[in-house]
């Protein structure tokens, strides 16, 4: 939050095709040598997603020599020769790369001349962006936007939408559910009866728009749970959350990233390992505004404001806000719904700590996220199908038991 102390963490692996959903901003920072760095870093180089197909167009350019390699790019002259060298191949017959994984390969290549080498792509244009051609799979098409819409579909659809709604083969479901999370188009085509007609189907159901809200969240003890002793973070997410933050993120699954807001007391050091951590634990990522100070008043108001510039720079984005019992989000919340009630689907406070019911006021406070997928499904925000694949998350997590989730179902069911 605030000022000097804030910083912006972009997506990685699933939401890397997210990110180039619009072209890079203006404004870019430079470094030293006049390079734009991509919001990519290596750990984005997954195959067939938009940095790994913009790097290998890059690297098998033609026109991609070793001079500009090294006077360019940046790289040592052997690492530089090596690359150009094997594009070109022995005896006149060119061998490009055909992914990621064999250009890493190449002597001479690691961590950081991988990290220049995308770069370079990124801000010359190499990396497809919006609506520019990701690729051809099964005789299939996808612009970037389609292919971002298509995996959130296919990661937070449940069976019965991807098998009723869609029309797929059964056995194409089953592959599907199994397969998760699925993290390109590419992989998504070899999976067993996965083939040109249930690619058409997906690709034909991203276009339609869903009903989408934005995020705004804080980070500890409502997303990322007290980490044990030793631990900088804790190995898992409360349950729930990753399910119900992807559905309201994506909507039905055709929604664009960009909508998730953390707003965090912790100052920017302490966030820096939370985009990867995020990632692995399968929740959407967004920007990060961190904090000045842990003094209650400060933190209470520089998470006003930094969550007042949101909703400002948002046009008419519906929110649904998380946060918990522990500090200041229940003033911070209730401040926010007096400016910007109308553009507030609900509020959830964590139950972590005891408070004053007083502060509650226009709250609604949950002791797991069964209870707000209920709360969300009763709202219509969610559908059953979706709030069930939340709640069940929380069941598996011991938190509540299948009796316990259909009391909530049955409680909460819209009439």
């Amino acid at each position: 939050m605030g000022g000097m102390a804030k910083i912006s963490m972009l997506p990685s692996l699933l939401l890397s095709l997210a990110l180039l959903a619009c072209a890079a901003p203006e404004g870019q920072d430079l470094d030293s040598g006049g390079k734009a760095d991509s919001p990519f870093g290596t750990a984005d180089l997954i195959e067939g997603t938009a940095p790994a197909v913009g790097l290998l167009r890059f690297v098998n350019d033609p026109a991609t020599s070793v001079e500009l390699l090294k006077q360019e790019v940046g790289l040592r002259s052997d690492a530089a020769s090596n690359i150009v060298g094997h594009r070109e191949g022995q005896g006149g017959v060119a061998d490009p790369f055909d992914d990621v994984r064999e250009l890493d390969e190449v002597p001479r290549i690691g961590p950081s001349a991988l990290q220049d080498l995308l770069d370079f792509a990124f801000d010359n244009g190499f990396v497809p962006q919006g609506d520019e051609l990701l690729g051809t799979y099964d005789d299939v098409s996808f612009t970037v936007n389609q292919a971002n819409a298509v995996l959130q579909l296919v990661n937070t659809a449940s069976p019965s939408q991807l098998d009723d709604d869609l029309a797929l083969d059964g056995r194409a479901v089953d592959a599907i559910i199994e397969a998760r999370p699925i993290q390109s188009v590419m992989a998504l085509s070899t999976l067993s009866f996965v083939g040109s007609t249930a690619l058409e189907k997906l690709r034909d159901q991203g276009t339609e728009a869903p009903r989408e809200f934005g995020v705004i969240s804080d980070l500890d003890k409502t997303v990322v749970p007290p980490a044990p002793m030793g631990q900088a973070l804790p190995d898992t997410a409360y349950a729930g959350i990753a399910e119900m933050y992807n559905f309201l993120e994506f909507g039905e699954g055709a929604g664009v990233a960009g909508d998730i807001h953390y707003v965090t007391a912790r100052q920017p050091s302490a966030v820096v390992d939370i985009p990867a951590w995020l990632s692995a634990n399968g929740v959407p990522q967004g920007s990060i505004d961190t904090g000045i100070s842990g003094i209650p008043t400060l933190a209470r108001d520089e998470k006003i404001r930094d969550i007042t510039a949101v909703f400002e720079a948002t046009g008419d984005q519906r929110y649904v806000l998380f946060g918990d019992s522990s500090h200041v989000d229940p003033d911070v919340y209730r401040s926010i719904i007096s400016t910007f009630g109308d553009r507030v689907e609900v509020a959830f406070i964590h139950n972590v700590k005891t408070i004053d019911p007083a502060r509650l006021a226009g709250l609604v406070l949950v002791d797991n996220y069964a209870q707000a997928a209920a709360e969300l499904m009763r709202r219509r925000v969610f559908t059953e199908d979706q709030a069930r694949m939340a709640m069940q998350a929380v069941v598996a997590a011991g938190e509540i038991d299948a009796g316990e989730l259909e009391a909530l179902i049955d409680a909460n069911r819209p009439n």
